[in-house]
């Protein structure tokens, strides 16, 4: 269902957007994956909630929603600043936005000091 609806929003989206601009296509189409995403989230949460009552708290998904849109209005601005976008413009603005992201998070509290143990084990590999 969720393959399904990613089809067809994002067709709809691609070609209602593609009448303003490409780059507007492309926001369509990200759209679409996420609306799909978050349906099949919904979908699955629901069915571990029913068969394994697991519990998740909203502030769990929404602070890194806050996060992801404040870094989105971030880049929007960003990109529209500079006209000759090459490849290290690029590289800088991702890197301030993941920048941006991690202390956007770490403001509202949407992330813990064991969010940062876990992170630290599984990327930082011990030599054996």
């Amino acid at each position: 269902l969720a393959t399904i609806l990613n089809i067809i929003l994002g067709v709809s989206l691609l070609n209602l957007f593609l009448t303003v601009s490409e780059e507007f296509a492309i926001i369509g189409i990200a759209i679409a994956a996420l609306i799909s995403s978050y349906f099949l989230f919904l979908f699955l949460y629901s069915a571990a909630k029913k068969n394994f009552k697991i519990k998740l708290k909203k502030s769990n998904f929404l602070k890194p929603l806050l996060a992801s849109i404040i870094m989105a209005i971030f880049l929007y601005i960003a990109l529209n600043q500079f006209p000759d976008k090459n490849v290290f413009t690029i590289g800088v603005l991702i890197l301030f936005s993941i920048i941006i992201y991690f202390v956007i998070l770490s403001l509202i509290k949407g992330i813990s000091k064991q969010d940062i143990k876990y992170l630290k084990f599984f990327t930082l590999k011990k030599n054996i």
